[in-house]
């Protein structure tokens, strides 16, 4: 199996500096993707919040599913409008424990232009989801960074150039 740790940490005359800057590429090309993500979820979600207004919610049922090894739910959410419709609506957020019981009461949002509702709760774990995401991208730009300093430190002490760690690389 894979193991980078123990690739960036073998003893001098055994790394292959070529290893290193395909893992510093593959770091690099990680990065973008996931900051943009979990930028992109909190305009999405700032977007929400700008247009919605405050609203007490009921969970009406709570759908479940398996997901990988373990059960994964998503509460029903169901609003009275102004003329007394009713409005359900089920995200896409899965969560394990539960965020909610079916018959649970509580805050939350509402979106008239799509209809979304979401509870507070809920908002708040896609909130930290998407501060994850970011913090994944900002982690893959500095373990890039350091795997780059790595690539220079270690060409410095072997006098290669990277014109020649690059020709062994593709040999």
């Amino acid at each position: 199996m894979f193991n980078p740790i123990k690739l960036l940490f073998r003893p001098q005359g055994e790394q292959p500096i070529s290893a290193l800057i395909v893992m510093s590429i593959v770091m690099m090309l990680l990065a973008p993707w996931f900051l943009l993500s979990g930028s992109g979820g909190l305009v999405d979600q700032w977007r929400f919040l700008e247009n919605s207004r405050a609203v007490t919610v009921t969970g009406v049922e709570v759908d479940s599913r398996d997901s990988d090894d373990i059960r994964v739910y998503r509460p029903v959410f169901e609003i009275r409008k102004a003329n007394n419709k009713k409005h359900r609506f089920a995200g896409d957020l899965w969560e394990y424990p539960p965020a909610h019981e079916k018959g649970a009461v509580v805050t939350g949002r509402y979106s008239d232009e799509s209809g979304e509702i979401w509870s507070n709760k809920m908002l708040q774990s896609k909130k930290n989801f998407n501060y994850v995401f970011i913090a994944s991208g900002l982690g893959s730009v500095l373990f890039g960074c350091f795997l780059l300093i790595k690539i220079r430190h270690r060409m410095r002490l072997s006098g290669q150039t990277p014109n020649t760690v690059c020709r062994q690389a593709w040999k």
